[in-house]
């Protein structure tokens, strides 16, 4: 059965992602909840009201940001690249899988966006209400920034 694709532009390329089948999405759900850990416990408590989306994301996406370990991301990543395509200078789509290694060559920022948005893909109906996701996350990288110990030379 083929999924519908929703697409975007990110960075100059039009990625566009399917929806995966329901045992590989639950698959993902799984990893994704082991990592997220009690963070989503506390956003499920309080029931998913747009308010504690919002609240709640926050701590989540932080949980996610500090727990995932390699090969978790490396693993979530390949999974969803099978269901990415990429537009390309002729028309025609080309696999993600394919061209992944040339798309995201020092562009670090790109797969995390491409990431997030396949992320949005298949979880929508958990991101509706959330806000905007994006700021939230670039809140987050900035706040752990500015939080992590400053390497100075020695004197």
């Amino acid at each position: 059965m083929d999924f519908p694709y929703k697409s975007k532009d990110l960075g100059g390329h039009v990625f566009e992602v399917s929806m995966l089948d329901p045992e590989t999405a639950m698959d993902l759900e799984i990893d994704l909840l082991k990592t997220l850990g009690p963070s989503v416990a506390e956003m499920a408590g309080e029931g998913l009201s747009e308010a504690a989306l919002t609240n709640g994301l926050r701590p989540a996406l932080l949980a996610l940001i500090q727990n995932m370990d390699k090969a978790t991301l490396r693993s979530t990543c390949k999974t969803l690249e099978g269901v990415t395509r990429i537009a390309s200078v002729d028309g025609k789509p080309s696999a993600l899988a394919n061209v992944s290694k040339l798309i995201f060559l020092g562009k670090t920022k790109l797969r995390w966006q491409w990431l997030l948005f396949a992320l949005e893909v298949q979880f929508s109906d958990f991101f509706e209400g959330a806000g905007d996701i994006r700021t939230l996350l670039t809140d987050l990288f900035e706040e752990m920034k500015q939080k992590a110990p400053s390497e100075s030379p020695a004197d």
